[in-house]
């Protein structure tokens, strides 16, 4: 007769449960100021946005970002996070923050795409990111780089 073994497994490390800034909060990092402003400044996006299509769904925030050093830069990769109550982390799409400028409009919907340099010397633009997520991806949490387990509460849809 064959016994089998049974081991209790340990638990999982649990996660932390995330901070969640109130809107206008603005986080600071390496010389920039990032904020997120409005709840309706999200959107969830069913569809293409100019001929970019998701794999998931399209999320759509509408930063607003300051750039406080005295050279123009652009938002490096990697600096916004958003992640997903499972664990998952997702990245703005390459070249999606312009196609949606272009297709809805820059000055009316967003001043800067990602893909353009920020101006020196902290003034404010909108700044639109769009990051394809899981189909079934909750409780989305807008993080920047070094702060995991803080961030903006986006599209409590």
């Amino acid at each position: 007769i064959l016994r089998s073994s049974t081991r209790a497994r340990p638990d999982p490390e649990p996660r932390p449960t995330p901070t969640r800034f109130s809107l206008g909060t603005p986080q600071e990092y390496a010389g920039w100021s990032i904020t997120l402003l409005r709840p309706d400044h999200t959107r969830l996006f069913t569809g293409t946005v100019g001929m970019l299509s998701p794999r998931g769904r399209f999320v759509l925030v509408l930063l607003t970002v300051g750039n406080g050093t005295s050279v123009a830069r652009r938002i490096p990769p990697g600096l916004l996070v958003l992640t997903d109550d499972q664990g998952r982390s997702y990245q703005p799409v390459p070249g999606a923050s312009a196609a949606y400028l272009e297709t809805y409009g820059r000055g009316r919907h967003g001043d800067l795409s990602l893909d353009d340099a920020i101006p020196p010397g902290g003034s404010l633009y909108s700044v639109p990111l769009l990051f394809d997520v899981a189909p079934d991806a909750t409780g989305l949490l807008l993080t920047v780089v070094g702060h995991a387990h803080e961030g903006w509460a986006v599209g409590e849809w």
